[in-house]
């Protein structure tokens, strides 16, 4: 859900309260029991709906290509001019909005950039995921893999492997694999567009690492199609022979494909419906990591 419909709905469920703290039930100490728990009540839901205001001018000025009238932006919030104003006194006192002063207009500074340099310095993108990948692979009985882009490799940022699986040779693949001959990279290049797909063939080629790689443009590009309708891809033994891995991607704050999760066996053990099985585990998994990556889906 947008901040923006969110704090519309708190601002229904407050007035409903009010309504209900209004009404008598009978008695003057049950009408005065009732002021007193909508008085609670109304103080709880001010507060969720200031930072809610706050948080909704932002993003919504940071979806401006140009600075913004307070009357504007008032009417699109839905908030009154002297509520809009108040915000964006104490954004511009604190750095994180400029006012024109020519034109009394608002724009976002880039101090919020700032904060999210600082995130991606102190939080590393191994420490995101690997908890995650942890508890779900002990749960699931699986060996993942965490994947991003790394020119026109995959690059595995974080791995759980099984102790008992026999997997060892799958660092080898991790390590420099070509996007186009593992389950990962068809993910991540799933979220490219049909001219990056080009361009990459054009520039490395499409290497045959055993009989079942995917080495023509077309077999590729048709390939990709078929990963975006159905949300996920397989690796069936096109990196290494005797190994299979089916990936799903996980998006970033931007609302593109970021990385990749997946998971890896012996061919034999990750079989058509053993990877059906762990399909809705996949998706919730990359659904907790996209979230951490500040995605938020349109509802």
């Amino acid at each position: 859900m947008k901040l923006k419909d969110l704090a519309v709905s708190i601002v229904r469920n407050e007035t409903c309260m009010l309504l209900q703290g209004a009404i008598v039930l009978g008695g003057t100490d049950i009408g005065k029991g009732m002021t007193v728990k909508s008085k609670e009540i109304t103080e709880e839901s001010h507060r969720s709906l200031s930072s809610l205001r706050l948080l909704t001018i932002m993003e919504t000025l940071a979806e401006k290509r140009q600075s913004v009238r307070l009357v504007d932006l008032a009417r699109e919030l839905g908030m009154t001019q002297s509520t809009t104003l108040r915000y964006l006194t104490a954004l511009c006192d604190t750095g994180y909005v400029r006012q024109d002063p020519q034109n009394s207009t608002y724009v976002l500074t880039w101090k919020l950039c700032g904060l999210g340099s600082k995130i991606k310095q102190n939080i590393s993108l191994e420490a995101v995921v690997h908890d995650y990948l942890s508890e779900a692979s002990a749960r699931l009985n699986a060996n993942l893999l965490f994947a991003v882009v790394d020119g026109a490799n995959v690059h595995y940022v974080d791995k759980v492997h099984l102790p008992d699986s026999g997997l060892r040779g799958m660092y080898r693949i991790g390590i420099d694999a070509p996007l186009h001959s593992t389950s990962s990279g068809k993910v991540l290049l799933s979220g490219w567009t049909y001219s990056q797909v080009v361009a990459l063939v054009s520039e490395h080629g499409l290497s045959r690492l055993t009989p079942n790689t995917i080495t023509d443009k077309d077999d590729l590009l048709n390939e990709l199609s078929q990963v975006r309708a159905r949300g996920y891809a397989i690796d069936d033994e096109e990196c290494e022979i005797g190994h299979r891995c089916v990936a799903v991607p996980v998006y970033d704050y931007s609302g593109t494909v970021y990385a990749a999760i997946s998971a890896f066996g012996n061919a034999e053990d990750l079989n058509d419906d053993r990877i059906q099985e762990l399909l809705p585990d996949l998706f919730g998994l990359a659904k907790n990591v996209s979230f951490r990556l500040g995605y938020q889906p349109e509802v």
